[in-house]
């Protein structure tokens, strides 16, 4: 266990931290779960796992995990054509498909081969499987909106990905999709990481490998995937692996946390640039707590925020915990500047403090499925916006303006809009079951990120 007292001291003493707080403006509810969409759909969701922009359009991977209507289907995918338009269900997935986990756009410039080619831009989807059965991969055909199936293998149990990595190898030159197919923390250890390249005649347009690069030990899932210094990463459970390339590639653990659990992991993987004069470095987060990795120093980790901490000196409240980074720690471009980085997160009151008297102005979500401690979560939609001044990070902390106070949650995908005139907006979505039984709670929020030049 990190000494956090430490860590803390740390904290305060070389990072300059943002006012106390730092509202967004003009903030609306985009979707809410429950009503038919203009096809007469209804759209569902517990959850909004992932939102993506591809080809000037939105998309939203919903989840049905916790759901308590076992008369909906699976989970969906839901798309958003143009600033005005309203959300729609372009493809829902079987009853067995509870979570869509993955879903990424890539622009391919190599085929299979590593021959060059017209850029090519796919989007891909990857659902959870429930039970025992094949996984798949779905590629979407833009011109019609149809979506089709890559069949992967088959799996023993619950599998999924919970994100998908992109990388051109350096000695092959061809560009890859990474899929870490892992079991859940109970189940075997499944397909492992999976690669495939464009074939413009294969189904889907993706050859993909029959063998795994990694396969993981059971229990254990994949996370994160991120380039640093021209090096492929993943992050996993409890550790961060380096990519070694060739037509026989290895893979190398650089980090290990024995400490870390399967529910939390390592979070929000991905590169920021070197503090002062450093090359890239990798930054994620574990146990609350965003962290760096200094490739040019053996990987030497450094502790930049405990999450908790700043918050309890932000609000001047006990804050006992917090999962945050729950797919990317999200880059805002602002070139020519290094722009900013943006970290959606769940946080939890010290339950002592809660049970002597709710705090004023803040709302609360209960956990309490009478199998673990019950926990106060914060119920208001927070994020953290990570910023460098003088070559040094600096925090600020906003919560989404919702008029109508609802229980809005965990933040836990954050894209920057695609649509024209839509000038810093970001839609966000969520939120977190916590396991307890749900029904139509997920959401997606316009959120305007105001004068950002401030930061």
């Amino acid at each position: 266990m990190r000494n956090y007292l430490l860590c803390l001291f740390v904290i305060l003493a070389v990072f300059v931290m943002g006012p106390r707080f730092a509202e967004a403006v003009n903030d609306s509810c985009s979707w809410k779960p429950g009503a038919d969409d203009i096809n007469g759909v209804r759209m569902n969701g517990t959850e909004i796992i992932k939102i993506t922009a591809h080809k000037g359009k939105l998309f939203a991977a919903t989840s049905m995990w916790m759901e308590s209507d076992k008369s909906l289907g699976g989970c969906q995918v839901l798309v958003k054509d143009d600033s005005k338009s309203a959300w729609k269900v372009e493809h829902e997935f079987k009853a067995a498909n509870s979570r869509l986990t993955a879903l990424e756009a890539f622009e391919f410039r190599t085929d299979y081969s590593g021959e060059k080619i017209d850029p090519v831009k796919l989007l891909l989807a990857a659902p959870t499987v429930s039970k025992n059965g094949m996984f798949e991969i779905w590629s979407r055909r833009d011109k019609s909106g149809r979506w089709v199936a890559m069949p992967l293998g088959r799996v023993k149990g619950t599998s999924q990905v919970r994100g998908m990595g992109f990388y051109k190898d350096s000695v092959t030159g061809v560009e890859m999709v990474f899929a870490g197919v892992s079991g859940n923390k109970s189940s075997v250890a499944s397909l492992g990481l999976i690669t495939g390249s464009y074939k413009a005649d294969a189904n889907g347009r993706i050859l993909w490998n029959k063998r795994p690069e990694l396969v993981l030990p059971r229990g254990e899932r994949f996370m994160g995937f991120t380039v640093c210094n021209g090096v492929f990463y993943a992050s996993t459970s409890n550790n961060i692996f380096k990519r070694t390339d060739g037509p026989n590639p290895t893979w190398e653990s650089v980090y290990y946390d024995k400490t870390l659990t399967a529910p939390g992991g390592i979070r929000g993987f991905t590169t920021v640039p070197g503090v002062g004069s450093k090359p890239e470095l990798l930054i994620f987060i574990s146990w609350g707590v965003i962290r760096r990795l200094d490739p040019g120093n053996g990987h030497k980790e450094t502790v930049e925020l405990d999450i908790a901490g700043f918050l309890t000196d932000q609000w001047d409240l006990p804050i006992d915990g917090s999962l945050a980074g729950y797919n990317k720690i999200v880059h805002y471009d602002q070139s020519p500047g290094p722009g900013f980085w943006l970290i959606g997160f769940q946080s939890s009151y010290d339950r002592r403090y809660i049970e002597r008297g709710k705090p004023k102005g803040h709302h609360i979500k209960i956990r309490d499925d009478g199998k673990r401690p019950i926990r106060y979560f914060a119920a208001e939609g927070r994020y953290l916006i990570r910023s460098l001044k003088n070559g040094k990070p600096l925090y600020q902390v906003r919560t989404i303006e919702d008029p109508d106070k609802n229980q809005i949650g965990a933040v836990r995908t954050i894209c920057k809009s695609p649509f024209a005139g839509d000038k810093d907006v970001l839609y966000m979505g969520g939120v977190d079951c916590n396991g307890m039984p749900s029904h139509d709670t997920g959401w997606v929020y316009r959120v305007e990120l105001g004068n950002i030049n401030k930061l």
